[in-house]
């Protein structure tokens, strides 16, 4: 892990591996002195690098459901999180399966209650198929076709939930792992 300042002469970051084969460069505003986080989820075997640029220094919380955290992150200051990227950043990694899937149904739900009404079905089906995604990547062995037809049945369960959403997010979150 990387927590310091850097100078950028040119307002550019350039993160790469060690061995020179792959290299992303990103222009992040201004030269001068930036606030740089990096992290990689697994030191020497790296998968994932997070560069945070600027970034507030407290943690923010996600949604998540009673009785079953999620971490905290880090992100730029004053940045408004929109519910599709709050989805994306639950389910980035597969630590805490439980609580990921839990917390990815319950912003799912509450997603679909204040989304404008012509796009309500069509954001919702995207935000499931980052589910079904996330889900085919914990369970490799699970074809496509079985992990998306066990999206209507994620649906139909969301849909039939009134009041209790922790409780009800927590529950679909244990049965649908129980039958990956």
């Amino acid at each position: 892990m990387f927590d310091g300042e850097l100078v950028l002469d040119d307002g550019a970051i350039a993160v790469g591996d060690i061995l020179g084969v792959s290299r992303f460069v990103q222009s992040v505003g201004d030269p001068g002195v930036h606030h740089i986080r990096g992290t990689v989820d697994d030191p020497g075997v790296a998968s994932r690098v997070d560069v945070v640029i600027d970034s507030g220094r407290d943690g923010q919380s996600l949604t998540s459901v009673d009785g079953y955290p999620l971490p905290q992150f880090v992100v730029a200051e004053d940045f408004d999180l929109g519910r599709s990227d709050e989805l994306a950043l639950i389910l980035s990694v597969h630590d805490m399966p439980h609580n990921r899937l839990a917390a990815a149904f319950k912003v799912i739900k509450l997603a679909s209650e204040s989304d404008p009404l012509p796009r309500v079905e069509v954001l919702r089906e995207f935000r499931m198929r980052m589910v079904c995604e996330w889900l085919r990547w914990l369970a490799p062995v699970a074809s496509a076709d079985e992990v998306f037809a066990m999206s209507g049945y994620m649906f139909e369960r969301l849909d039939g939930t009134a009041a209790g959403l922790d409780h009800a997010a927590a529950e679909l979150a244990a049965d649908v792992l129980a039958r990956g």
